[in-house]
């Protein structure tokens, strides 16, 4: 049976071996050389930076997502009473039909501009205000329910809502990338590190070494009989059962689905140290480790925690 290093694919996976490889070189100070447990610290704490900044960017973004979202729906109710305000005037004969073209509209019905994106809501929310003032320069009267000047003042706050979540959703992209220009770096020391431990250990007999490896981060999988894991997926909070959840093991394209009462089942031929990964919209993505021996059954209960919008 070929037993290989399974060397981290996610960047959750990389944040841990690079932790567990510095908890344990500080309680053994013998193992990595200096150069390397210098280093192992160095990209350590930089990653931990770097996940860090696109969580906070994340939890930025989604705020900034809620805000323009109240935003943009309270700008829609006042441009849709401007323009039924509007309609109402010309219906009175209080305003002339033509007054519309002020607005960049046609003279010839009473329909309103459409609003489809934000593009076009910023466009038609500024072409109220530059209408309605050269409506009333003209000698038009002025508008009420709502006045110019609360118009005004909800688009510009729908205007600076759109545009902070813009500038959210480009930092999460700026910080998504300065976390990419670390992998690299990273994996070179995971491998330098896991190099040095197994040489440590060389000595021992090989199912030792590699236990003794595993306390460093060092994960080892093989082929071998089929095993079975099963559990049940709650939420983390209400501790109720969560179906429909996605699972599989990091690596494997096999993926299975948790049943009404959130329970699972997963077949593999894997054994080893193997990480389960669970998925479900509206839930922060789980991976759980596990050390699951060749042909054995193993019940793995996780929990997922949801993304507070």
């Amino acid at each position: 049976m070929s037993i290989s290093r399974d060397l981290p694919q996610t960047n959750i996976a990389s944040q841990k071996a690079l932790n567990t490889a510095v908890a344990r070189a500080k309680a053994s100070t013998t193992v990595l050389s200096a150069a390397t447990s210098t280093r192992l610290s160095t990209e350590n704490t930089n990653f931990d930076a770097a996940m860090n900044l696109v969580i906070d960017t994340k939890q930025a973004q989604r705020a900034a997502s809620d805000a323009a979202i109240a935003g943009k729906a309270k700008f829609r109710t006042f441009f849709s009473c401007y323009f039924s305000t509007l309609n109402c005037g010309i219906e009175l004969e209080s305003i002339p039909r033509a007054a519309r073209a002020y607005y960049d509209l046609d003279i010839s019905n009473d329909r309103q501009p459409v609003i489809n994106n934000d593009a076009n809501l910023l466009l038609c929310g500024q072409r109220v205000i530059d209408g309605d003032a050269k409506r009333v320069l003209a000698g038009g009267i002025s508008m009420a329910f709502p006045t110019i000047a609360e118009y005004t003042v909800v688009f510009n706050a729908c205007k600076a809502s759109i545009s902070a979540f813009t500038a959210s959703k480009l930092a999460v992209m700026e910080a998504e990338s300065a976390r990419k220009s670390h992998k690299k770096s990273v994996k070179n020391i995971i491998v330098r590190v896991w190099n040095e431990v197994e040489t440590y250990y060389s000595e021992l007999e090989a199912s030792a070494m590699r236990s003794a490896s595993r306390l460093f981060g060092v994960k080892y999988t093989s082929q071998g009989s089929s095993a079975i894991i099963s559990g049940i997926v709650t939420d983390s909070i209400s501790g109720l059962p969560i179906e429909n959840v996605i699972l599989h093991l990091e690596g494997v394209g096999t993926k299975f689905t948790t049943n009404t009462e959130g329970k699972y089942t997963i077949n593999t031929n894997q054994n080893g140290d193997l990480t389960i990964l669970a998925n479900l919209t509206n839930y922060t993505e789980s991976e759980t480790d596990i050390l699951l021996v060749d042909g054995g059954k193993m019940e793995v209960n996780i929990k997922m925690e949801e993304i507070i919008k």
